[in-house]
């Protein structure tokens, strides 16, 4: 059975942060594969770049890592409902795990069909700052589905790509 991660995230732009912890999740967690998924309009934000150019930059940043790829879907936003028969239809019969930062986790008791994602998936949580394993724990201990967590440490916690889009901006 393979072990596939799924990073999704506007990744605008991508940068070392995000790089660093898709290998970092590989090893720790035995994974055969990470796939970034980049969202076409993402939940929380109002501005990005273009769709086609942030996919441009992430193959260019995955395209020396065997175990590192991007992968596309149709949907204006990702679903429960829509993209996860998708990528149990693309992954038969593997172990499917979702790759997110400590600061998208604590929002996880908010999302829509969440009982139905976390019967289906393992969350990989990278801890980002000063968030602890503990607070992660506690904010998601009232889910009816409780979910299979694995926490690794952010090899990059502070960057961010709000902080490369300024810098690059000031440059």
């Amino acid at each position: 059975m393979k072990r596939i991660g799924l990073f999704a995230g506007t990744f605008d732009p991508v940068h070392l942060g995000h790089i660093k912890l898709a290998l970092e999740a590989v090893r720790k967690c035995n994974l055969d594969k990470v796939y970034f998924m980049p969202e076409r309009q993402p939940s929380r934000k109002t501005t990005e770049t273009d769709l086609k150019e942030r996919v441009q930059r992430l193959k260019k940043a995955t395209k020396d890592y065997r175990s590192l790829a991007v992968l596309e879907f149709p949907e204006e936003k990702f679903s429960v409902e829509a993209t996860l028969p998708q990528l149990q239809t693309r992954f038969p019969n593997s172990e499917l795990f979702l790759l997110l930062g400590s600061d998208v986790a604590s929002q996880i008791p908010r999302w829509p069909k969440v009982e139905q994602l976390l019967a289906s998936v393992n969350l990989i949580i990278a801890l980002r700052g000063d968030d602890k394993k503990e607070g992660i724990e506690a904010k998601l201990h009232n889910l009816r589905v409780q979910p299979k967590i694995t926490f690794i440490k952010s090899p990059h916690p502070n960057i961010s790509s709000t902080q490369v889009r300024s810098i690059k901006t000031i440059t």
